[in-house]
């Protein structure tokens, strides 16, 4: 369908290929935006600045934060992602977003963690999940990017 202005709509998605599993090869949903990242949980902390931005395709959802810390955290995770995380419950219940870019040279390296079920980051020093990394003024800016799975409907 054609709007008036000239945009497209499919109401049941665009089919890429194989029609015989129309499932399996149609794009049924494309969204972007901003969010906005929250301290986490009932942690005391604070941002002096924070961006989110996403874009989902299907169930993919890509991400992109940055925070700088204006007082440190006694938790070790942001919220406020747009959607809750799925992970493939029989290997794992968390994901690995990718390595936190913080503000200090000397610093080892911060992985981003999501768990299943969650719209949160929970932060590790050295992409260690036994050992939690609370954000802080030393660290000030925190920039990760990654993608995670949704299972939340469009």
């Amino acid at each position: 369908k054609l709007s008036s202005d000239k945009l497209a709509t499919f109401s049941n998605g665009i089919n890429l290929g194989n029609t015989a599993s129309a499932t399996a090869t149609t794009l049924d949903g494309y969204e972007e935006g901003t969010f906005t990242v929250t301290v986490g949980g009932d942690s005391s902390g604070a941002f002096t600045n924070e961006t989110g931005e996403y874009t989902r395709i299907g169930n993919c959802v890509y991400i992109r934060v940055v925070i700088r810390v204006g007082t440190n955290f006694a938790s070790s995770y942001i919220g406020g992602l747009p959607f809750n995380c799925v992970c493939d419950s029989s290997s794992s219940s968390w994901q690995v977003l990718g390595t936190a870019v913080t503000g200090s040279a000397t610093n080892a390296p911060i992985a981003g963690v999501i768990h299943t079920g969650q719209a949160t980051i929970r932060f590790f020093n050295d992409a260690n999940t036994d050992s939690p990394h609370l954000p802080n003024t030393t660290h000030n800016y925190y920039r990760i990017n990654g993608f995670y799975y949704t299972t939340d409907a469009f």
